[in-house]
């Protein structure tokens, strides 16, 4: 499973390998969703497959989120890592684990239980000239210093490391975490001229014009300027340059698999802890925000049985995959899981969406959103509330709570959708699902 930083939905289509290797001969799911659009918060839901109101960690900083908050809350023995290992996997991360490790003094040299082998750069968001705290095959355990060389570029590092972890046979969990494109967008350096002139996209969101039916902080943004545009511009190339690592180590992973004859035994998953704007809605930059940019997760899953090139627009949200990946492994499934496994939706004869779930949770410190198939409701603590039609209007331009001339019964589905919201906020374990 290969979880990336800050990737937007629509960054992979620029990639050189990843939509042969990956969407071609996988699924691809169309409404993935994070279950909070920001690091720390997002990646505890993929270890433990919880809502982030049940595990309880809100934000990237210390103390009480993050890596410190993360341990001190005791999630560390309720993740995939955990219930894999029992199962009779051998485990491995590596790259970012969570926001913040390892920074308090007491758990400099700390391991998290259920990790067989342990991988992980620090500091964050560099790519070079860092120390990767290691624990590896042979139970040697450490910290080796890299430079800022070639062979010492981050991804790489972590594709050589997960090369010979999965050369050395299964069962296996390989759970690899790149930096990019995070900032600093530190790409390669093999991959430094590319995308120089590549065109800009601008969706009819970018820059938005009219804002009055957005909450206070959207009204509040400036316009972009050229000035400002010029930067996003540039900072845009810069991501996808760095996803090129990302790319190139996927395409190497699924080489390996093939040449092992183990690629037809093998799932592989590509997804990213949250998305990033690029001036949508005149958001510069940044994430933490209910709008596609930031919520939707590109997903896609490669394995046995999952046909080739599918695509399928089921509400899902990240906080499935540690239920996918222990049915997958036919392991028991923990009473603590508030995910829904997706191996129905993975077969030939997927479950019909009218039959699956009818909405996910997406939601942060300072707002609450679902999505279900047609619409995304937001709720700004009560304070404000926005409601998007997603058929008609993917670029979420038209809160129909302030144009009822689009859909005179959004009050009644607003408050439908509120009620659901309602539930799933509150929700635990089994009850999250709608």
């Amino acid at each position: 499973m290969v979880v990336m930083d800050d990737a937007r939905f629509d960054d992979l289509r620029y990639m050189d390998h990843i939509p042969a290797v990956m969407a071609a001969q996988g699924l691809t799911f169309d409404a993935a969703y994070v279950a909070v659009p920001l690091c720390a918060p997002s990646r505890a839901s993929i270890l433990t497959g919880r809502y982030a109101h049940n595990h309880g960690i809100w934000n990237n900083a210390i103390p009480r989120g993050g890596y410190v908050g993360f341990h001190e809350a005791g999630l560390e023995d309720q993740t995939i890592a955990v219930w894999l290992k029992q199962a009779g996997y051998r485990t491995m991360l590596a790259g970012k684990y969570l926001n913040h490790y390892p920074e308090d003094p007491g758990l400099k040299d700390y391991v998290p239980p259920g990790w067989d082998e342990w991988y992980v750069p620090v500091p964050m968001n560099t790519q070079l000239g860092y120390a990767l705290r290691f624990k590896d095959g042979q139970g040697r355990e450490g910290w080796e210093p890299r430079g800022t060389g070639a062979a010492d570029y981050e991804v790489d590092v972590l594709r050589d490391k997960t090369l010979d972890f999965i050369r050395r046979g299964g069962p296996f969990l390989a759970y690899v975490n790149p930096i990019p494109p995070h900032i600093p967008h530190v790409a390669a350096p093999r991959f430094r001229d590319r995308f120089d002139d590549l065109p800009f996209p601008k969706g009819p969101s970018y820059n938005e014009t009219k804002t009055k039916d957005k909450p206070y902080w959207v009204r509040s943004l400036p316009r972009i300027t050229p000035g400002v545009e010029a930067g996003i511009v540039e900072a845009w190339r810069m991501r996808l340059r760095s996803l090129l690592a990302v790319d190139d180590m996927v395409r190497v992973f699924v080489d390996a698999l093939a040449q092992a004859g183990q690629l037809d035994h093998t799932y592989l998953v590509l997804t990213s802890d949250n998305g990033w704007f690029l001036g949508e809605h005149r958001y510069a930059n940044g994430k933490d925000a209910p709008y596609e940019e930031a919520s939707r997760a590109p997903l896609i899953i490669r394995g046995p049985g999952v046909p080739a090139g599918a695509r399928l627009d089921h509400p899902v949200s990240l906080i499935d995959l540690a239920p996918t990946l222990l049915e997958l492994a036919q392991a028991p499934l923990p009473a603590v899981l508030d995910g829904q496994s997706l191996v129905p939706l993975l077969g030939s004869r997927p479950t019909p969406v009218e039959q699956w779930r009818r909405a996910v949770l997406f939601e942060a410190a300072q707002f609450s959103a679902i999505r279900t198939r047609d619409y995304v409701y937001v709720d700004w603590a009560d304070v404000f509330t926005e409601l998007y039609d997603m058929r008609r209007d993917p670029y979420q331009q038209h809160n129909l709570l302030y144009h009822l001339e689009l859909e005179p019964d959004a009050d009644a589905i607003a408050a439908a959708l509120a009620t659901e919201l309602i539930a799933l906020a509150g929700c635990a374990r089994s009850p999250c699902r709608l």
